[in-house]
């Protein structure tokens, strides 16, 4: 997949655009199951932030999966930014934000956004973290960065991808260009490699991030923060959200947005659907 990535990128430097245009105009059917998906968001994310309290509480830890929905939902509103990089259009006939347009953002913000950022990690992210502890428990000897590399990212990558196929099907997003290879479903178009080869580059710097933690528990960007000299209890542990939401929002700038943003700038076509 590399190979192919860096092939994409050096044909783009020889070419006056790199963006496949493949869509003329918006969605203009009602999003299938538009408010089921939005009704879902709220309840699942209230749901997982229920669960994930009481198994903190009952670990006597703030556990990964609380610390993930949180951060998670408090970096959505980077996606309108990714969006506009990525040149995604969203069905119109969804709850809307009040946002409204803004420089350098998708013009159309669905509300369940906040929700399903915090759900669709928080779901994914401890399930591949559990396959890391499997392997340091039962395959001690092998590296953890083939597991990383040929498990890892490909579950996170069809999980994405998935979740694209799922979108075009129901004509919830679909993107106005492409980067790269792209396949077609009833509503929209969905490309294969662009932009989420920047979301499994993420997803693997997260990871890493959750993996990085000492014999106290404090993970890496905690001891960054000194955080690990506080004195236990509720000012710590507020502090511990807070040093992850900030982590969480600056890995996904500099993974996802800011890239998504920089390859739309240098290479990118004007749009009337996001401009």
């Amino acid at each position: 997949m590399l190979k192919y990535c860096l092939s994409i990128l050096l044909l783009s430097l020889s070419s006056s655009t790199v963006f496949a245009k493949t869509a003329e105009k918006p969605f203009d059917v009602t999003p299938i199951g538009g408010m089921g998906m939005h009704n879902f968001s709220v309840a699942f994310f209230i749901f997982m932030l229920i669960s994930w309290s009481l198994w903190s509480a009952y670990k006597k830890e703030l556990r990964p999966g609380l610390l993930i929905l949180i951060a998670a939902s408090l970096t959505s509103w980077q996606e309108f930014y990714g969006d506009w990089g990525a040149y995604i259009y969203w069905n119109s006939e969804f709850p809307l934000l009040p946002w409204g347009e803004s420089p350098f953002t998708t013009p159309i913000k669905p509300a369940f956004l906040f929700f399903s950022w915090g759900w669709y990690f928080s779901l994914i992210y401890p399930f591949l973290l559990t396959i890391l502890n499997l392997r340091e428990r039962y395959l001690p000897k092998i590296p953890q960065w083939p597991i990383v590399l040929f498990v890892i990212a490909p579950i996170f990558y069809a999980y994405n991808i998935n979740g694209e196929k799922t979108a075009a099907e129901s004509a919830w997003w679909g993107y106005a260009h492409s980067f790269g290879p792209y396949a077609s479903a009833q509503y929209a178009d969905y490309p294969l490699i662009w932009p989420t080869v920047t979301l499994v580059a993420f997803s693997i710097a997260i990871i890493y991030l959750l993996r990085a933690r000492n014999s106290n528990g404090y993970w890496w960007h905690e001891r960054l923060l000194n955080i690990d000299k506080m004195t236990a209890g509720a000012s710590s542990g507020l502090a511990r959200i807070g040093a992850f939401v900030l982590a969480f929002n600056i890995a996904c700038l500099v993974f996802v947005t800011i890239p998504c943003i920089a390859v739309r700038l240098i290479w990118g076509v004007d749009s009337h659907l996001v401009p």
